[in-house]
């Protein structure tokens, strides 16, 4: 379930002989700039332990952090995962506002033992920051890190969205495979 929180995603080419790791980290080091600038201090997870099957942590997804997740102390603020196919990266992933994973106990079908609370920029900041705030602090840390990404201005993203819209919303372009 992921409800207030802020995603994001990068989708770029993949970097022949890149470990995925090393691109991983570069995006940490993005978010990691945007939160601190936020006023939240986070950091990347070690490795653990991997979640098996049928674990209850499993059940959500910041129950416990993976290694790189970024963590506040040792609960999970932001989960990420990476995919790379045909020369392309992709990586998406969420930063919670606030914690509703422990909603999951009361939605599934059995008995489920609540997740620990996650971190979440409401705790960390005794508040929950405004979408545009959180949007706001990512962009100045890509624009900070690639100096040739500048932002579109609202008239320019809509210019933009405009001339793709018809293509994404068609059936024809969802189901083309």
């Amino acid at each position: 379930m992921h409800d207030r929180e802020v995603t994001y995603s990068v989708t770029a080419p993949a970097v022949d002989g890149e470990p995925l790791a090393a691109s991983y980290r570069n995006i940490n080091s993005l978010l990691l700039r945007a939160l601190s600038a936020l006023g939240v201090q986070a950091s990347e997870s070690p490795a653990g332990p991997p979640i098996r099957p049928g674990d209850p942590a499993g059940l959500s997804c910041f129950a416990a952090p993976a290694g790189g997740e970024l963590v506040v102390g040792d609960r999970k603020l932001v989960g990420s995962a990476q995919l790379r196919e045909r020369g392309a990266m992709l990586q998406h992933g969420s930063i919670l506002v606030d914690d509703d994973q422990p909603r999951i106990a009361t939605l599934a079908s059995g008995p489920v033992t609540p997740p620990l609370p996650a971190a979440s920029l409401r705790a960390c900041l005794g508040r929950a920051p405004a979408y545009e705030e959180v949007r706001d602090a990512l962009l100045a840390a890509l624009v900070a890190s690639v100096p040739r990404v500048t932002a579109l201005d609202a008239r320019d993203a809509s210019r933009h969205a405009a001339a793709h819209r018809a293509r994404f919303a068609s059936a024809e372009w969802t189901w083309r495979r």
